[in-house]
């Protein structure tokens, strides 16, 4: 799976990786060098309470394909959707879509399908959602709203990889770093300014196995924690010490924060919005 892509990280699950290591196969049969990045990945109006779904956590083992499975959806954007595989009941591949007249293929996991569908009935569709990376393409394309990043930036790659983003398709180093200090900040003024200087009212979340606890150090990273001091937040896997009073930790557990509302919720994601 593409979000897992530049992580050298020895905690990873054994079935994410087999996954991962289709998915970049895929991206390298199907695009080119430069828009390998052309990443991924999976906000909405006043509710009394949030909307839960009842989908399952991913608990199986990666089960691929023998070949793609091609979903043509349609939509605003042409989506179809090149399913290589599953995880237990959730299915895993590429997501195609065409914006402003530019293609773009990337990571799809349909247990972020059930937030996506509520943000489409939910949200203006002007509205722009405030997530880690990797969702970006799913919230473009499958969700029909803006992201505020798709690609990983320069100063990510060179922090996880040790190698330059040469030929690889990033966005700006200065806005993954806004959407890591929003997530890790124990300030929620801090949030809500980085969510006003991207005109955003929503946050969407990935929870479960494979969400944004287990890719927190990129995160943290992003939002100005060094390596070193990385254990006093993260450690094999797990948000710890430091980290349990951040936003996204607050988030992740579906705790009431000041400012926000909790609007969606399910197995695999959490959607708040500013509160009116």
């Amino acid at each position: 799976m593409i979000q897992f892509f530049y992580i050298k990280s020895r905690y990873i699950y054994s079935s994410l990786v087999k996954g991962l290591t289709i998915h970049l196969n895929s991206q390298l049969k199907y695009i080119s060098i430069a828009s390998i990045l052309g990443a991924v990945i999976v906000a909405a109006l006043l509710f009394l309470g949030p909307t839960s779904s009842d989908n399952e956590p991913v608990t199986s083992e990666w089960v691929q394909y023998d070949a793609p499975v091609i979903n043509p959806i349609g939509g605003k954007y042409k989506v179809s959707l090149s399913i290589l595989g599953r995880y237990g009941e959730f299915e895993s591949g590429d997501i195609l879509y065409t914006k402003d007249n530019v293609s773009r293929r990337g990571y799809f996991f349909s247990g972020f399908s059930f937030a996506l569908d509520y943000l489409k009935v939910n949200s203006p569709e002007n509205s722009t959602i405030l997530a880690w990376w990797d969702y970006g393409n799913m919230i473009v394309g499958y969700g029909e709203r803006g992201a505020i990043a798709i690609n990983p930036s320069e100063k990510l790659l060179i922090g996880v990889t040790g190698n330059s983003s040469d030929n690889i398709e990033t966005d700006p180093d200065d806005v993954l770093d806004d959407i890591g200090r929003a997530l890790t900040t124990q300030d929620t003024e801090e949030t809500l300014s980085i969510l006003r200087k991207y005109n955003s009212e929503f946050l969407l979340i990935a929870a479960g196995p494979f969400g944004d606890e287990g890719k927190a150090k990129w995160i943290f990273y992003a939002g100005g924690v060094s390596l070193d001091e990385m254990d006093d937040y993260w450690f094999e896997g797990e948000i710890v010490g430091q980290g349990k009073d951040t936003i996204l930790y607050k988030m992740i557990n579906k705790e009431d924060i000041s400012g926000f509302k909790l609007i969606f919720e399910d197995q695999n994601t959490r959607i708040y919005q500013i509160s009116p």
